[in-house]
């Protein structure tokens, strides 16, 4: 092989190598390609990230629940307790004290009627977290229909057709007195069950405020 020959070779393998060398470099764009490819699932997942730091600083006291009353609910049931407390009293009084059938029979109504109400009452001043009326408040003495001490003493001590009248009398005003609570609650309560339970008494306290004009005349 001549000299000429033997260059000729070489520098075709050279060729060679160069092709080969520049064909595996042509694979390190390819990685760098691949490694920006997986960039953007990097910046996705730094977006959840950024998504779950917002949640963290959300102020969750916007997702809790609204207050189902208002201070008409509240004031209707802190009134009406008393109300109730007042009248179940005269109507035991009326068991052993009262005289007439239909004073006892009425006072039997009554209690049956308030008794079950109080529960619900007191309980919902309990879930509000509200406390009942102070016996020294004064809207306890200012109240529609609720007696005085004085009067309440005074029916304690009456003893038939005496307590019969003024029984009458006193629960026909207390009636008056309470359809004004229930009115008021109707007009400005938002609790559905403060509403409905004041729609009950209602109507039960109108139909017994008739019966109880109707009985006064025969005492």
């Amino acid at each position: 092989m001549t000299v000429a020959h033997r260059i000729t070779m070489l520098t075709v393998a050279g060729i060679g190598a160069v092709a080969l060398l520049t064909a595996c470099g042509s694979s390190t764009p390819t990685t760098t390609a691949a490694g920006a490819g997986a960039a953007p699932a990097a910046s996705s997942n730094d977006g959840a990230s950024a998504d779950v730091t917002n949640m963290d600083g959300m102020d969750m006291s916007s997702s809790k629940p609204k207050a189902d009353f208002n201070d008409g609910d509240v004031m209707f049931v802190q009134m009406m307790l008393p109300h109730h407390q007042e009248a179940l009293r005269m109507a035991k009084w009326a068991q052993t004290n009262a005289s007439n059938a239909k004073v006892k029979d009425l006072a039997m109504k009554m209690q049956m009627e308030a008794q079950p109400q109080l529960s619900k009452l007191n309980n919902w001043l309990t879930a509000w977290d509200k406390e009942p009326m102070a016996d020294d408040d004064p809207m306890m003495t200012s109240m529609p229909g609720m007696m005085s001490s004085a009067e309440m003493a005074k029916m304690r001590q009456m003893k038939g057709g005496m307590f019969d009248r003024m029984f009458t009398q006193m629960m026909i005003s207390h009636h008056q007195g309470a359809i004004k609570v229930t009115q008021n609650e109707i007009a400005r309560g938002s609790n559905a069950k403060t509403k409905t339970m004041a729609k009950t008494i209602q109507t039960s306290l109108r139909s017994e405020l008739a019966e109880l004009k109707q009985l006064l005349p025969t005492l």
